[in-house]
Order: C-alpha cells, then structure tokens, then sequence
C-alpha cells in the first residue's frame, strides 16, 4: 500500500497523514503565527459563526473582521474559512 510522504508539498496532506496528537501539535503551531484578535477570529469561524456575527461578538466593523479573516488565511496558506475551521478545531485539547 502506498504511503503519503510527511514532508514537502501541500502542508496539509502532511497534517492529515500525521498522528492524532502530532496533529494537534502542528495546528497549535500554525495558529501560534496569528495575532490574538485573528485568533480570536479564527476560534469564531470553527464556532460557525458569520462574519457580521462575530462582528457583532467582538465589536468590530465587518470589514475588519473579513480584513483578520484574510490575513489570517494568507498567514496559514490556507484557502477558505472551512479550511481555517478544521484547523482551529484540530488545535483544541
């Protein structure tokens, strides 16, 4: 049967080829390179929230929220909030 290699190319067929508590590890480290309000961002996309609801949680305009939303995906190479999402879930404890 093949393997999937652990290094190289797309950083998250790396993730999912790891084990459980090696992947909690390694999203716990990509989500240490965001700032605290783009976490916070984060932790409220995995919750499913939308963009005017997390807004309206943390006090502040949409479009700063979609601004913390973007840097946060070019931050972590990542494509979209569901992206964004699995990761921040694969970090809790």
């Amino acid at each position: 049967m093949p393997t999937v290699p652990r290094s190289g190319g797309c950083p998250l067929i790396g993730h999912v080829a790891a084990r459980p508590g090696d992947r909690a590890q390694w999203a716990g480290q990509r989500l240490a390179l965001l700032s605290a309000r783009e976490r916070e961002v984060a932790e409220a996309v995995a919750e499913g929230l939308s963009n005017e609801q997390i807004s309206t949680r943390l006090h502040l305009s949409v479009g700063t929220v979609k601004a913390h939303l973007s840097s946060a995906l070019t931050k972590l190479d990542l494509n979209n909030r569901v992206q964004l999402a699995l990761l921040t879930h694969e970090a809790r404890p």
